[in-house]
C-alpha cells in the first residue's frame, strides 16, 4: 500500500495507512493531535512506519531519559520489522535510531540518502529540519531542502521549510519571497510566518516585522501550543529590538509561559525571553523560581548544549548555583568533550557566571566558545542569545573596546535597532 505522499508502506493495512496520513497532516500543521501516533503505534505493533514516527516524535522531547525509556520500545519493534521494510523505511529506521542516541550527524546522513531516492517523504524532511536544529550546518541544511524540493514543492508547508533554510543562510530576500509564496498558497501557515519573523529580525527590519506578524497572529490559535508560543516569542523579540518591555511582558504571560510546563520548547522560549530582557537592561516582569524548578529536573538530561545552557542560566538566576554546577558536572561526565560538547564545556560555566552577575568570569569563559558557538544548537535567532551574552559580559566587565569590535561585527550589513543603539551607548 502507499500513503498520501505516494510512498510504499510495508506490512500495512488500510487502517495503518490512514493513521500515517492523519499523522502527516497533523504534524505538518503543528497540531497537538500528531501525538496520537504514539497510541496507534502501541496498538498496531506491526505497522513499521508508525513505530518510526513515534520514535521521531519522542526525540523532540530533547530529553535523554524520555528517549531512553519511552522511545526504546517503539525502536525495538521497528528494528524487529526491518526485514520486511522498504529501503526508504530502513533508512528512516537508521535515522531515528541515530537520533535517539543523539548521533545527529548519522541521522542527517541517513536522511540525505533517503531524500535522494524518496524526495516526496515530507515527514523525513521535517525530521531532518529538527536534526539540523540540534546540529546546525546552515549551508548543508539549505542543500538538503533544495534537493527535497524536487518532491515536496507541491506542499505550502514545505515552502515554509525552504524559506527558513534560506533565512538561516542570510538570504533574506529569497526567504521572504518563498515564505510569502507559501502563505499565498496557504494563508494559515504558521511555519511560513515563523520564517518571515526570522528574516525581519535578522536584518533589523523591526517595523516591517511588526507590520506583518500581528496580522497573522490570530490564526496561530488554530494550531498546537508549541508553535503558538514560539511565534509569539518571535513577535516579542521584534518588540524587544525596540526595547519595549510592556508588549514583551504581555506576550510572555499571555502566550508563552505557563501553558505546557513539561515542554522543552516552552522552557527554551521562556528562559530565553527573560534572559534577553535582562541583557537589554529591562525588567523581566517575572519570577525565575518556577523556571528553576523545571531546570533542576531537566538540566543534566539535555541532549545538546543549547538546551542545557538555558537550564543552567535559569538555575543561576534563581540562586540555585550548586544545582547548576552539579548539572554541568553531570553533563561533562556523560558527554565529555565530544562534538558540540567541547564548545559547551566553555559555554555552560560562562552562562552560570553571567547568571550570578560575575561579568568578568563570564566573558573569560564565554570567549573561547564564541568562534564555534553555532555548533551548540539552535537557529540563528536562538543561538544569537549567546553572542548577546558575551557582548554584555564584555561591556559589564569594562572591556569596552572589545565590545565595540563585537558590535561592529554584529551590525555589518544590517540595520541597527534601538537595542543595538543601547549596547553601543554602553560600550562608548
Amino acid at each position: 500500500m502507499r500513503d498520501a505522499r505516494g510512498l510504499e508502506v510495508s506490512g500495512a493495512d488500510a487502517g495503518c495507512v490512514a493513521a500515517l496520513d492523519r499523522f502527516l497532516a497533523d504534524f505538518l500543521a503543528f497540531q497537538d493531535a500528531a501525538a496520537n501516533i504514539l497510541e496507534f503505534a502501541r496498538s498496531e505493533p506491526g505497522c513499521l512506519a508508525a513505530q518510526l514516527y513515534a520514535v521521531g516524535l519522542l526525540c523532540y522531547s530533547q530529553s535523554d531519559t524520555t528517549i531512553a525509556t519511552e522511545a526504546a520500545p517503539f525502536l525495538a519493534r521497528g528494528q524487529a520489522l526491518a526485514a520486511q521494510a522498504t529501503e526508504r523505511e530502513r533508512l528512516l529506521l537508521a535515522a531515528v535510531a541515530a537520533w535517539s542516541r543523539s548521533d545527529f550527524a548519522a541521522g542527517i546522513a541517513a536522511l540525505e540518502v533517503l531524500i535522494a531516492t524518496a524526495p516526496t517523504d515530507i515527514v523525513a524532511v521535517k525530521f531532518a529540519e529538527f536534526l539540523f536544529f540540534q546540529a546546525p550546518d546552515f549551508p548543508r541544511h539549505l542543500g538538503f531542502m533544495r534537493r527535497a524540493a524536487t518532491g515536496c514543492a507541491d506542499l505550502p508547508a514545505f515552502g515554509a521549510q525552504l524559506a527558513f533554510a534560506h533565512e538561516l543562510n542570510r538570504e533574506f530576500g529569497t526567504a521572504i519571497d518563498v515564505a510569502e509564496a507559501a502563505i499565498a498558497a496557504q494563508p494559515d501557515n504558521p511555519w511560513a510566518h515563523h520564517a518571515l519573523a526570522h528574516a525581519y529580525l535578522s536584518q533589523g527590519a523591526l517595523e516591517q516585522g511588526l507590520a506583518v506578524l500581528p496580522h497573522h497572529a490570530p490564526g496561530w490559535a488554530r494550531h498546537g501550543r508549541g508553535i503558538r508560543a514560539h511565534n509569539a516569542w518571535h513577535l516579542a523579540l521584534l518588540h524587544l529590538g525596540r526595547r519595549e518591555a510592556a508588549p514583551v511582558h504581555a506576550l510572555y504571560h499571555g502566550e508563552i509561559f505557563g501553558f505546557d510546563p513539561l515542554s522543552p520548547f516552552e522552557h527554551t522560549d521562556t528562559i530565553s525571553l527573560l534572559w534577553r530582557l535582562e541583557l537589554a537592561g529591562l525588567p523581566t516582569g517575572a519570577d525565575w523560581q518556577p523556571l528553576a524548578e523545571v531546570a533542576a529536573m531537566r538540566a543534566a538530561d539535555a541532549v545538546f548544549p543549547f538546551l542545557a545552557a538555558h537550564y543552567v542560566y535559569a538555575l543561576g538566576r534563581a540562586g540555585a548555583v550548586p544545582e547548576g554546577e552539579a548539572a554541568i558536572a553531570a553533563l561533562q561526565r556523560r558527554h565529555g568533550d565530544a562534538g558540540a560538547w567541547r564548545v559547551g564545556s566553555a559555554l555552560l560555566p560562562g552562562v552560570l557566571a553571567l547568571a550570578q552577575g560575575d561579568a568578568a568570569r563570564a566573558a573569560e569563559r564565554l570567549e573561547p566558545a564564541m568562534p564555534s558557538i553555532g555548533s551548540v544548537g539552535g537557529s540563528d535567532a536562538q543561538n544569537d542569545l549567546f553572542r548577546q551574552s558575551f557582548l554584555v559580559a564584555l561591556i559589564e566587565s569594562g572591556r569596552a573596546a572589545e565590545a565595540r569590535t563585537e558590535l561592529r561585527r554584529r551590525l555589518e550589513g544590517v540595520q541597527p535597532t534601538p537595542l543595538d543603539e543601547y549596547w553601543l551607548s554602553r560600550a562608548a
